[in-house]
């Protein structure tokens, strides 16, 4: 799975400004350490991690003065156990899925929400949720297999016979195939290589490009990742990266109009961004936080009539070693 950071004369040495110049080269030593600092996973075989993934979105349309909004969050949460690192630091980790939830809602009705969780116990559950559980709790204690390199970028996703076997069974309920089919788990997985950093790469930051599925289609995303300066947060040191992102559409998004017999439909993407941030715990020698936000408005025309669509998206990763 991203970025930041801070100068005087001096005629006479007042009290003022030796605290200044002092203040100053803490800074500046803690940014040379940073730099110095290798930023790499630095796991061994046995090492165990708890990996909690959050998906939230919001997607708000208007037409007219009609507003409808719906509000998605799925989260999913996986152990890791490294079986094996081998001489070029690539790690063999098993990956075991722990627990998920998924809410949708909208804030005008919230009598109208759906929420599901795979710990609440079924008596507490409302019959269709009910019916749901049965279906998606032999997923708890899925594994797969994944590849990491040193650096953070997943490579590889397998699943053996007997964990395809319990995906297989998911084929009669669709959502479910969406969200856990093995397509998804090996796009879910390496959405954690968002934190991955270029094997040349300069030490104060670096650029990376992707593409991204999003609610006009794809999206190109350019992400600047920026080092800062390590800092102690509760007897830990950690280095925060800062990660600010451009997104534009890709051609075919850019097309300018879509006719059909019905009616026309133009659409204008008004607004794209993306920020983040990204926690290296360097006691640890891993990720351990990463937040991305991403912001993208439309203006779409429907025969006289402008329909303004927002898609907010925010993505949070923690990793706790165990």
């Amino acid at each position: 799975m991203i970025l930041n950071k801070p100068l005087q004369s001096l005629s006479h040495i007042t009290v003022k400004a030796m605290l200044f110049l002092f203040c100053w080269a803490l800074l500046g030593s803690s940014i040379t350490q940073a730099q110095e600092t290798k930023l790499a996973w630095q796991l061994k075989q046995g090492d165990q991690f708890l990996v909690d993934t959050t998906k939230l979105s919001k997607r708000t349309s208007m037409l007219d003065s009609r507003l409808a909004t719906t509000i998605t969050d799925v989260a999913i949460g996986f152990g890791w156990t490294v079986d094996s690192v081998d001489a070029g630091g690539t790690a063999t980790i098993t990956q075991t899925l722990k627990n998920f939830s998924i809410s949708i809602s909208d804030p005008a009705v919230p009598s109208q929400a759906l929420a599901y969780s795979s710990d609440i116990p079924p008596e507490e559950l409302p019959t269709a949720m009910r019916k749901l559980q049965r279906k998606s709790k032999p997923l708890v204690g899925l594994k797969c297999i994944l590849e990491m390199t040193s650096n953070g970028e997943i490579t590889s996703v397998r699943i053996d016979a007997a964990n395809q076997k319990k995906l297989d069974k998911l084929e009669t309920s669709p959502n479910l195939q969406a969200l856990f089919s093995k397509a998804s788990l090996e796009k879910l997985s390496k959405d954690l290589s968002i934190t991955a950093i270029p094997r040349d790469a300069d030490p104060t930051g670096w650029s990376k490009t992707e593409t991204q599925s999003s609610g006009f289609g794809e999206i190109s995303v350019d992400h600047k990742f920026s080092v800062g300066s390590s800092q102690t947060v509760k007897g830990r040191e950690q280095i925060k990266i800062d990660v600010t992102s451009s997104l534009t559409p890709t051609a075919t998004e850019n097309a300018p109009e879509k006719s059909t017999a019905k009616n026309e439909i133009s659409q204008s993407l008004r607004l794209l961004t993306g920020n983040g941030t990204i926690i290296f715990d360097v006691d640890g020698g891993y990720f351990s936080n990463s937040q991305f936000e991403t912001k993208i408005k439309s203006e779409r025309k429907y025969r006289e009539k402008l329909i303004l669509t927002s898609i907010e998206n925010e993505t949070r990763i923690k990793i706790e070693k165990q």
